[in-house]
């Protein structure tokens, strides 16, 4: 110990006498090590964080499957639904909630005319309990509250009970307007529960309220989630299922021929292509720090060939070359260790960049809300490791080079300078391999560059400019019911939007181009019926006459 705390102090005294390679160290090895740093903090706020539930190891999700392939997975129907909780063991408990949730209109109580919009969705008595919510206020759902008509209760997230109603604790029990009913606010959620599945966090909860739509076998609209049970897998849970919806498929061949089941978990769900992304944006940013510990590599080997004679000096007076080569490794380490603190303060501004840069807090990712990129003690840990690694990678050549130190030749009075063929030889190397190294990350640049701008000239079909969209659900739901429910909505939004100054026209759809659409399957008039299970299917959106 005492040895290694005399090469830190002798490395550090060399190092102040070169102040002017010290800073082009540190500098080069600050850009390797931030850019990694910086990508390192995105993947730790984003992929990396643990979903915030209790237990959230052993939360699944549930899907039914059809045919083959690697993505033969769907949502699942109510029916089949009730068939796996009663047929499954694996499960703690089990839960659904709506696939596509939607907005709610909230108004003060006498005065629907005051609404504002906050995103809800539709939940089985079960849904809190299975992530392990416990409510701040009141109480969540009963089973016999899932009943259409018996569906008039909500729970509030923390944030609306604080912004719209004040943080006011007797609102519980109370009744609010909801969508032009009254619906008795039964709890409130606490501050750290917040649930964003495919689209934003969810602000209000409501019980799902089955609907005749909501018992055919084909109608796909719901999420399964699941708790396992403590000591079951997932792969157990995984194998249990694929029987079960054999079983179910066999004892309903008409709705469910073909269809199968399984289980992913939960904390890997809507992450794979981001993932992919991240990971491939962490080796391009290794390529570069690779290219910095070979440049350094270049100066330290510059350096050594000036200090041959303080090195054969050393090794005269009876030094073994392990120490001199320690000695070298623990002043790269420092000049490494220096450089990833520099590093660091750049990756901490860096990651701001790109957080308001990119809008990062508008990446929707499953049940990992992105408020901000942290640098948590394993973002330091990250660094200190990828530092201590650059130290070693870069130093280990002119150590091993300074081994091979002559101690008679640079020590001959009067004698030339050293021979430096094989410094040249060997900094030659580096430099090519530095070049090599430049190009390859250079390609790649060019090569996502050249798709990006391919991308970008796609005709989509549609003219983007100067169309404006937003957000709303059909407000006072109970008079666009029924089939004249859609043509009186749009006329209705046409006579009031549209007269708006300077709004050519109007229009609306449910979903827009590019971002999901609904399914059913069908009969064709006329046709014989399909095959049992074999009814075809078609992917639609519902649309006003001038979208």
């Amino acid at each position: 110990m005492g040895d290694l705390i005399q090469d830190a102090r002798y490395g550090l005294r060399n190092l102040t006498r070169s102040p002017g390679f010290v800073l082009v160290a540190m500098l080069t090895l600050a850009l390797g090590i931030g850019a990694n740093t910086t990508i390192f903090s995105v993947i730790n706020s984003t992929l990396l964080k643990p979903l915030p539930f209790p237990g959230g190891d052993r939360l699944v999700l549930v899907w039914e499957t059809f045919g083959k392939g690697p993505d033969n997975w769907n949502i699942v129907s109510a029916p089949n639904f009730w068939d796996f909780e009663r047929r499954s063991h694996s499960f703690e408990s089990m839960a659904i909630f709506d696939s596509a949730g939607r907005g709610y209109n909230l108004s003060p109580a006498g005065n629907s005319h005051e609404a504002e919009q906050v995103s809800g969705l539709r939940v089985s008595a079960g849904f809190f309990s299975v992530l392990g919510a416990k409510p701040l206020l009141g109480r969540t759902f009963l089973s016999e509250e899932e009943t259409l008509g018996k569906d008039r209760e909500v729970v509030l997230s923390y944030g609306l009970w604080k912004t719209r109603y004040g943080g006011d604790p007797s609102l519980v029990g109370r009744t609010i307007r909801v969508d032009g009913a009254d619906f008795t606010v039964i709890g409130v959620m606490p501050r750290e529960f917040e649930w964003q599945f495919w689209s934003g966090p969810r602000r209000l909860w409501v019980p799902v309220g089955y609907t005749k739509t909501d018992f055919g076998r084909g109608d796909n609209s719901f999420i399964a989630i699941a708790r396992l049970k403590p000591g079951v897998s997932v792969a157990q849970a995984r194998a249990e299922m694929e029987a079960v919806g054999r079983g179910v498929a066999t004892e309903y061949p008409r709705e469910d021929a073909d269809m199968g089941a399984t289980v992913s978990p939960l904390e890997e769900f809507g992450v794979e292509g981001l993932r992919t992304t991240m990971l491939t944006l962490l080796a391009a940013v290794a390529f570069v720090l690779l290219i910095a510990c070979v440049n350094v590599a270049n100066l330290l080997l510059a350096r050594g060939a000036v200090r041959q004679k303080e090195f054969a000096i050393r090794l005269a007076l009876g030094a073994p070359g392990s120490r001199i080569a320690r000695q070298l490794l623990t002043e790269n380490l420092l000049l490494a260790l220096a450089g990833g603190a520099a590093g660091l303060l750049l990756a901490g501004l860096s990651t701001r960049v790109l957080f308001y840069a990119f809008k990062l807090d508008s990446l929707h990712l499953p049940l990992r809300p992105v408020d901000s990129i942290s640098m948590d003690g394993r973002v330091f840990a990250f660094a200190l490791l990828v530092s201590c690694l650059t130290g070693l990678l870069f130093g280990v050549v002119p150590a091993l080079r300074a081994l091979s130190t002559s101690v008679n030749e640079p020590l001959k009075e009067g004698g030339r300078s050293p021979r430096t063929g094989g410094h040249n030889r060997l900094r030659q190397v580096l430099v090519a391999s530095e070049v090599a190294l430049a190009l390859v990350v250079l390609s790649g640049a060019g090569l996502m560059i050249k798709s990006m701008t391919r991308l970008l000239g796609v005709d989509p079909g549609l003219n983007p400019k100067n169309v404006l969209i937003m957000g709303m659900s059909v407000p006072q739901e109970e008079i666009y019911v029924g089939p004249p429910g859609l043509p009186r909505f749009c006329q209705d939004l046409d006579d009031h939007v549209a007269t708006i100054p300077g709004v050519m026209s109007v229009g609306a759809v449910a979903h827009l181009p590019f971002q999901g659409n609904a399914g059913r399957n069908f009969q064709i008039e006329g046709q014989p019926p399909a095959d049992p299970g074999h009814l075809p299917g078609a992917s639609y959106t519902v649309a006003c006459p001038n979208y």
